[in-house]
Parts: structure tokens; sequence; C-alpha cells
């Protein structure tokens, strides 16, 4: 049986081809090419390559199917613009040679395909210091000159390709440039080049500084007119150049901002009736042909004062409007709870209402899921700070171990000092039911889940102090105990340093009528208060130690095993395992981030959770807001019934007498 995820909840957007996405995802160049009377987006598809090319038509994007060539080791991302002494698009860098050296790099976009510039003389070189914003390249039209400003000074190429210093580094700020705001552009209306970039300051905030040259003076521009927040202070978002044939120079900040212009006393508002989002790394062009402003991808706002995230988007300004070509991407809330985190579905209000909630580690937020909308947030972040607000001490991590909801749907948030939290549903409010207990020593990574049968929380394992743990305790009547019995250890405690740790997970098995530890090799069925362990035939062969999602469902009695790792869905039994299905896993669950897709597989296990009302498990891409997926394993739990009655666990007598013989067999060997 082949099963497959199903994208779930609000669709997500569609648009026109756009470009990809550079290796760094501000590293290309935006400019408007006067010959072919279009904007054109050259990119690098690979580090030490430059020259892939898309043309922009006013609507939508055409590849120009250009073959990049080899450059040398880029310092910094590409700068570039239309060169009319070489009637190209030209993109600049500063390279290290063979032997480390520095030099300017230039490739010329021609009819043909890109090209080096040939140069002569000594370059520009940057400060040994500098990050990724360590050189401004623009374009003197007054003189036929490109104009390279460093820490280092200013050097200037003629017509003819020769590089010259024509001023040293007296004024120019010499701490550290940053890379969230990194631009230049011409000034037609001063007829000089303006150099926009941020510095850190002595108190290591950054500063704001444009500067002008006219091929005699480096003159700082004023701020008048520059917002509070642009002109110093921590950046994660930057101010972008651009050059206007009526305005000249033109300064984006994005929303709510929007367009300043250059003055001859600082920067005034230009009217924007929808700004598009703030950013940084970005680089923007303007179309003449087109009369319209063009801003490409880069780190950007997904909603008005999220931290900004890489965006393969492009904006288009006109008549006072952006309007945005590409998909945005948006980090799901799941993915912005903090540190590790738990999700369950929980049975709620008088129609036992089934809904998926979620919630961090280190504080008492609390998402739910929305098919119509998204995540939520049910709990105002004001209210539990001073109920309990995580963190660290001297001691040790104070962080939530997991939720756990009852057969009435009660949901409970347990803190692994001991104190427990219950969710009050008509208030949408937590509140404290027991105070802080020793028996829990702050203990990490724990396994919690609701033993229907007995009607309490069990509790087991974990870390304290850095040294696993195998007890077992119990949570009923609002009070904490340990078992006094102590349980086998499982066999994942005695796993060689270098073998990656086991994962656990703990779940009231139905068909069973008990609760169950699941480990790689081996399970443990709770009996009375002992994990008493088993190795169903199978079990490890279809298993994996860390990625893998048990499920229970009531109706049928049966376990079911999903093995991220391979797709394989199994069931369980005593008596031995069977596969019965595999999963389908899409590309876009995979993390792009995330080369290792074992490293994948972990971070998407934290955000899955299966509902028992329908029998299907969903997923989060905590990476992705509309990356929500769910599979339908009815039918699975369905075929799992067909193969008859399952293997029920031996009485503890039984097991006893067993271990009895065995012992007696030992001695007298």
């Amino acid at each position: 049986m082949k099963l497959q995820w199903k994208q779930t909840g609000p669709a997500r957007e569609a648009s026109v081809e756009v470009p990809p996405k550079a290796p760094w995802i501000g590293d290309y160049v935006i400019a408007y090419d006067e010959v072919r009377e279009r904007t054109l987006y050259v990119y690098s598809p690979q580090f030490h390559q430059f020259g892939s090319a898309w043309l922009f038509d006013g609507h939508g994007w055409t590849d120009l199917g250009f073959e990049p060539i080899r450059t040398e080791s880029p310092d910094q991302r590409w700068m570039g613009f239309w060169d009319p002494s070489r009637k190209a698009v030209v993109g600049w860098n500063i390279c290290k040679d063979n032997e480390y050296n520095p030099i300017p790099l230039g490739v010329a976009l021609t009819e043909s395909g890109p090209e080096i510039v040939p140069t002569t003389g000594d370059g520009p070189v940057r400060s040994d210091d500098a990050d990724e914003a360590g050189a401004l390249f623009c374009y003197d039209r007054a003189r036929n000159v490109t104009v390279c400003m460093t820490h280092l000074g200013i050097w200037e190429l003629d017509a003819r390709g020769a590089w010259s210093k024509v001023r040293d580094e007296a004024d120019i700020p010499k701490s550290r440039w940053t890379e969230e705001c990194h631009s230049a552009a011409w000034d037609a209306t001063r007829n000089e080049c303006v150099f926009v970039f941020a510095a850190e300051d002595e108190n290591e905030d950054d500063r704001l500084f444009a500067f002008s040259w006219n091929g005699e003076a480096l003159t700082l521009c004023p701020n008048e007119g520059l917002p509070d927040g642009v002109i110093t202070g921590w950046m994660n978002t930057g101010p972008l150049a651009c050059n206007h044939p009526e305005h000249g120079i033109v300064l984006h900040l994005g929303a709510p901002r929007g367009f300043l212009v250059r003055t001859d006393s600082g920067w005034s508002e230009l009217a924007v009736k929808k700004p598009a989002p703030a950013g940084q790394k970005c680089r923007m062009g303007y179309d003449a042909n087109a009369d319209v402003f063009v801003l490409g991808p880069g780190d950007l706002e997904a909603r008005p004062g999220a931290y900004p995230q890489e965006q393969v988007v492009f904006h288009v300004f006109d008549d006072g409007v952006w309007t945005k070509l590409g998909v945005t991407a948006a980090k799901s809330p799941v993915g912005e709870l903090w540190a590790k985190r738990f999700g369950a579905f929980v049975q709620v209000g008088p129609e036992r209402r089934s809904v998926w909630r979620a919630m961090g580690n280190f504080y008492l937020t609390l998402l739910e899921f929305d098919p119509a909308q998204g995540w939520k947030d049910l709990v105002d972040k004001t209210t539990f700070k001073e109920l309990w607000d995580g963190g660290h001490s001297d001691n040790g991590s104070t962080v939530q171990m997991g939720i756990v909801a009852d057969e009435q749907g009660v949901m409970r948030a347990f803190a692994n000092e001991g104190d427990v939290y219950v969710f009050d549903e008509e208030k949408c409010v937590w509140s404290r039911e027991s105070e802080k207990n020793e028996l829990l020593k702050r203990r990490l990574w724990a396994r919690l889940c609701w033993d229907f049968s007995e009607k309490r929380v069990v509790l087991w394992g974990g870390e304290i102090k850095g040294r696993k743990n195998n007890h077992v305790l119990i949570y009923e009547d609002g009070a904490w105990r340990q078992c006094k019995k102590s349980s086998p250890k499982p066999k994942g405690f005695a796993r060689k340093k270098r073998e990656r740790s086991v994962e656990y997970q703990l779940l009231y098995d139905h068909g069973l009528g008990a609760v169950v530890r699941f480990g790689y090799e081996e399970v443990a069925v709770l009996q009375g208060e002992i994990l008493e362990p088993s190795e169903p035939e199978g079990y490890g062969a279809l298993n994996d130690d860390a990625h893998r999602v048990v499920m229970s469902d009531p109706a049928t009695g049966q376990t079911l095993v999903f093995n991220w790792q391979t797709g394989v869905v199994f069931r369980f039994d005593l008596g031995g395992c069977e596969q019965l299905a595999t999963i389908e896993l899409p590309d876009d669950l995979i993390l792009p981030k995330h080369v290792d897709k074992a490293y994948s597989m972990r971070t998407l296990c934290d955000d899955v959770a299966f509902d028992p009302a329908t029998r299907t498990l969903w997923c989060q891409n905590p990476e992705d807001a509309w990356g929500t997926y769910r599979v339908d394993l009815g039918p699975v739990f369905e075929a799992a019934a067909k193969k008859g009655e399952r293997t029920q666990p031996p009485p503890a007598e039984v097991k006893k007498k067993k271990k009895a013989a065995k012992k007696k067999k030992a001695a007298k060997k």
C-alpha cells in the first residue's frame, strides 16, 4: 500500500516564473540594459561562477540561456550597473587569485554572453578584516569612469581599462561595513556617485553613512529626514540606494516608510501607496523602458515586523504601488517556538472537536492549527510570564517536558521541576495545578503520556545532570510519586558513544491496554510499575533508532509505527511486526537548509501529531508557513486489524517464573 502526504491548510500563493535564487541570496546584479532596453538580473549559479541572466519585459522574466563563466574566489556580493563605455551591464567584485592576492574583477553581459573585463594597473583592495561588504562600485556617467570605494580609499577605472587610485582613506570609516546595507548609485541631478553603507560605531551599533564623490571631493551627505532607526542602531533591514532620471538618488527603506529622495539638505519622502517589505541584501534598479523600479530577492520581512527571511521574490514599483512577483516564503509560527517543540491532538468542546496544538519548551505559549488560517496563538503571551517564564539558572535549565491531554480533553503542561499547569479552554489561560517537586530533579528529555486504563500520567526517563535516567514516575490526583521497583535498563542505554543515541516514545497502546515505551531494537510494556522489555520479531529491522512516529487507534486496537527515514509503516505486535505500507515524503518537506537528510528528519519529527479521531498523521515543516501536510492512515489500520488478534504480554507472574528458571539454570552451570 502506497500513501502520499497531502498539503492542507491555507493555499500557497501562485505567481509567474521568476529567476532562481543565487547561492547567497543577495549575490546578483539588477540593472537596466540600454541596448536590450530591458532590465537584467545576473547572478552566480555557483560560488566560482557568474553570468547566468534573465530579462524582464515589465511583466515577467525570460531566461537568456547564457552559460556562466568561471571567476576567481569572490570576497563579497556582486554589484553592477550599465557601463556606457562598454555598452553592457557590468558586474564587479573583489576576488582572490590563485595566490590569494585581491583583484578587482568585472564581468560584462554582452550580446553573446558574459565576458571578463580586461584591466590594467593596481586595482582597488579591501581591508583585511572586511566581511561581505568591503567595496562599493558605481559608474560616473559624467566622466565615463568606474568608481570603487573601499575602507582604504577610492579607485577609478577609465574607458581604456586602466585602474588608478585617486584618493586615500582619510575620512572613510574604518570599522566593519555591514552587509545589511551595501549599495551605490549615480546621481544624475548632481553629477556624482553616492555610496551608501552602514558601519559599526564605537558602541558596536550600526550607523548609516552616505558619501558623494564627484571626482574631486568626498562629502558626507546630511542625515536630515532619515528616520532615527536608520541613522544608528541595530539594523536587521537596510536602506538601498538607486538612481532615477528625475529624482536623482532614491533610498528604498521598505514598509512602512517606502522611499526617500535625496535633496541638498538631506532626504524627503516620496509618496508610496503600497510599500514593499523591508529587508536587506537586496539589489534594485530603475527600468527606463517600463518606467518602474525593480527590487530583487533578499532577506525580507514575510509580514510587517517579522525577522527577515530569505525571499526569492521580485517587486515592481509602478504608480506608487509595489507588485510582487514570486511566492513569499515564511517560517511557520511552530518553527519560531523556542528550542524543542511538542504537539498533540486534543478533543475539545461539547462536540469533541479534534484540534492540533503545539508549544515550545521554554514558554507556556500555545498554538492551534486552523485549516482556514494556519497556526494561531491561543494564549495572550503577557498572561503567562508571571505564572512561569522558563529560563536558565546555576542549577540547569528550567523547561517544559511536554503536553498531555486526558480522555476528557483536559490539557496539561509539565515542567522539569515538577510543577504542572492546566489549560482552561473557556478562558484560554494557564493555571498552576501543582507546585515543584524534588522527584523531577530538573530532568531533560523525559517522555510522558496519558494512561487511559489507570487515568494518570506516566513519565519515564530523561536525563538528570547529563546522566540517563530509568525511573518511572506517576502523576495522579495532583501529585507526583516515583515507582518503587526498578525497570530493566533499555538496550539503548548501553550503546557505544560513537553510535547515534536512541530516541524513545511513550504511548498508550489501546490494543494492549497498557503504556508502551518504544525504542530501537526493543519495546517495554508497563505492567504494574515495571516496564517489561520485549524484542518482537522484525521490529528492529523495520524500525529506526531516532526517526519514528508511533500511533495507536482506539477503534481497531491496532498500533502502527512509521519510519521517517525509509517511509515504511509497519504493524506493531509483540508476536512479530509486519510492513503494511509506505508513505512518500515530498521534496519540500526535506528542509532545504539541511543537507543532512537525517537531521531534517529529526527536525520534522518534532512537528508531527496523530489524530486518533480521523486516523490521520499530520506534519508541519517548521521552515514553511504553508508546509502543513497530512496522510490518511485509516486504510492501514483496517489492514492491520485483518491480521487478527494482537499478541498480549504474558502476565507478570509468568515472567517471574521464567526469570527464576533462568537464574537456576545459570547457577547449575
